[in-house]
Order: C-alpha cells, then structure tokens, then sequence
C-alpha cells in the first residue's frame, strides 16, 4: 500500500491503519506490487546518485563549511558554482540574497545529462546479442565437434559395438 499524499509504504493492512492514526494526511491509499516498489527504490537511489554528483562537482571542503553553518546542500552547491567556488564567504553572500525554488533542486540540465550517462553506461555493460544457433533443436552432432572427429576411430568404435 502506498499512501498518495505522502508516498508513505505500509506493508499490511495493520501498519495502514498504524500510519492513518499517526498522519491526518493519509487519506488515500493505492495497492502497488512488490515490483514497483523495487522501481520506486531504485529510481530514489538514482536520483540520490545525481544530486551526489552535482554536490561533487563543487569545492567539499567550502560546501562542508556551508553545511555546518546549517545550509541545504544542494542551495550550498548552487552558491558555490554561482561564485565560482572562489570563497565560502562569497557563496555564503549569494546564498543568502538568493532564494528562488529552483535552487533547492538539482538543475534539469545535470540531471538530463547524468541520465544520459547513466543509460548510455548500461548499454555499453549490456552483453552483446549472440549469434543464432542454426541447428536443430537435439542435433547430438554439432558442427564444431564433427569437424574435429577422427572417422578411422569413430569407425573402430562402431566395430567394437559402442
């Protein structure tokens, strides 16, 4: 079960009821399959991975800094890319005069961009397509070993009985 309002999963039907009790929210309530909660997961770990990369992509000792200063690390990162990753005090400066909701996100551009990557990654570890099997279902004598067989000793075989 998955609740529509707060993307809560409850496993049965006891820990629903649990969880309506606890969130006024939690209303409506939708039956989702173990699958796509396995898709769910692993689309969340996705964009964990992205929005870990974009944070990289700035200075960490300045962006730790900013973080102990009780800053949101993504807002953090925008401000030090902004500034060039020139001082945490400048960034500190343009983190504080700037707080449009776009800067609490991950921009779409790296986003699209880490997709992209990541699919392109996937295709490259994809094993390649094999080749088809022209022989029939049960041929006991493929080519390959037929065309490596001794015929005076498959004939000597035959004369012994095998």
């Amino acid at each position: 079960w998955v609740c529509t309002e707060t993307k809560k999963a409850c496993f049965s039907v006891e820990e629903m009821e649990k969880y309506k009790r606890r969130d006024p929210e939690a209303k409506t309530w939708e039956e989702k399959t173990v699958a796509y909660l396995q898709e769910q997961n692993k689309l969340r770990l996705q964009r964990l991975e992205i929005k870990n990369q974009f944070m990289m992509t700035v200075n960490q000792k300045m962006l730790n800094a900013m973080e102990v200063k009780g800053c949101d690390l993504v807002k953090a990162t925008h401000a030090l890319r902004a500034v060039g990753n020139s001082s945490s005090a400048d960034a500190l400066k343009w983190y504080e005069s700037n707080d449009a909701p776009e800067y609490y996100r991950v921009p779409e551009e790296f986003e699209a961009v880490a997709y992209q990557a990541a699919a392109e990654a996937v295709e490259a570890a994809a094993p390649a397509p094999e080749e088809p099997d022209e022989r029939k279902p049960g041929d006991p004598n493929p080519e390959e070993i037929v065309a490596n067989l001794k015929m005076e000793m498959v004939e000597e075989l035959v004369a012994m009985g095998f």
